[in-house]
C-alpha cells in the first residue's frame, strides 16, 4: 500500500485572479515535501504552475502531475467562493 498525504492553503495576501500562490505539504512513501510553495497562473487553455527552488528540486514526474491536480483543485475551489461571494 502506498502511503500518498496532501495538505494546503491558498496564501491568500498573496493572490488574487489569475495569480496564486500555494503552500503545501506533500509526502509519500518516496518523497517528503513539508513546506513547498507553488505560484499559479490560471490562463487558458492551460494554467502555469513555478515551484520554488527547494521544491522543484525533489518533484519527479509522476509525483508532480498529482501534486499540480490538488494544487489545482485549492485554486478552483478559492475560485469559486471568491465568485460566489460577490
Amino acid at each position: 500500500m502506498i502511503f500518498v498525504a496532501f495538505k494546503g492553503t491558498i496564501v491568500r495576501d498573496k493572490s488574487y485572479d489569475p495569480y496564486y500562490t500555494v503552500e503545501f505539504s506533500y509526502i509519500t512513501d518516496e518523497i517528503m515535501i513539508d513546506k513547498g510553495y507553488a505560484e499559479v497562473m490560471r490562463k487558458a487553455p492551460r494554467p502555469s504552475i513555478t515551484y520554488d527552488p527547494e521544491t522543484q528540486k525533489k518533484l519527479q514526474l509522476f509525483d508532480r502531475t498529482k501534486i499540480e491536480l490538488e494544487i489545482l483543485n485549492l485554486v478552483m475551489n478559492f475560485w469559486f467562493q471568491k465568485q460566489s461571494g460577490k
